[in-house]
């Protein structure tokens, strides 16, 4: 049972994953010069979000088999760059993925995705007095 997490982490993961290395290794280098410089004024940002992104989706994968701890930071950061993306970008866009621009319908998503992993980790969920009897 507590693969079935794998239905979310997959897509999730594969996602961060392709457009973290879209930035990091773009198809068409001056477009993506374009792309950073519009979004946050900076080549070297837009490259190290690919790199956290990356990591995000390593981590969301790996964290399946390791601790709750790399899935709940591993969450956090996903929801963390998808509020980013949602305030910078593409709210002024609406909530509409087919509008121009791109609406934050999906990002909306991907961050209750993350928070997902931040409250269940890999167990059946974050409750203040399991955590403190586990600890204790």
């Amino acid at each position: 049972m507590q693969y079935f997490d794998y239905l979310l982490r997959l897509p999730f993961s594969a996602t961060f994953f392709y457009h973290g290395l879209t930035k990091v290794f773009p198809a068409d280098p001056d477009m993506n010069v374009q792309i950073a410089n519009a979004m946050l004024g900076s080549t070297a940002l837009w490259t190290g979000l690919g790199v956290v992104e990356m990591l995000i989706a390593i981590a969301i994968l790996a964290g399946g088999f390791t601790n709750a701890l790399v899935t709940r930071l591993a969450g956090l950061g996903g929801a963390v760059v998808m509020i980013g993306a949602i305030a910078k970008v593409h709210w002024a866009n609406g909530f509409d993925f087919t509008n121009p621009g791109v609406g934050f319908e999906l990002h909306l998503l991907y961050l209750g995705t993350g928070l997902y992993f931040v409250l269940r980790g890999n167990g059946a969920g974050f409750t203040p007095m399991a955590e403190l009897q586990r600890n204790s």
